[in-house]
C-alpha cells in the first residue's frame, strides 16, 4: 500500500484545465464535483482500496479511469506518482 502522492507539473497542469474547461462547460459547481471525484479517486489509490492497470505506454506506468480521464501513475518506494491525467480520446503516447 502506498502511504502518499505527488503530482507532476504536467498533471497539476492537466488538473487546471479540467477544471477550467468543465466550470465553462457546466459551470462552477459541476466542476468541483468532477475535480473533488478525480482526487477521491488518488485518495482510494493511496489507500489500496483502488488498484490501477498495467498501462501498455511506458515500463512501470499504471493507470485509473475516473471520469471520462485516466489517471497515467507510478508506485515507487510507497508512493504514487500522478504523471498525467488525460482524457480518455487523448493519444496517449503522445502525452506521455
Amino acid at each position: 500500500m502506498a502511504n502518499s502522492y505527488d503530482l507532476s507539473k504536467k498533471a497539476k497542469d492537466d488538473l487546471r484545465g479540467i477544471w477550467d474547461y468543465s466550470e465553462d462547460r457546466w459551470g462552477e459547481q459541476q466542476a468541483d464535483v468532477y475535480y473533488r471525484d478525480i482526487f477521491k479517486t488518488i485518495e482510494r489509490l493511496v489507500s489500496g482500496e483502488l488498484k490501477g492497470r498495467k498501462a501498455d505506454v511506458r515500463a512501470g506506468y499504471l493507470k485509473y479511469p475516473v471520469g471520462r480521464h485516466f489517471l497515467y501513475f507510478t508506485k515507487v518506494e510507497g508512493r504514487i506518482n500522478i504523471v498525467r491525467v488525460l482524457h480518455q480520446r487523448m493519444e496517449v503516447t503522445r502525452h506521455l
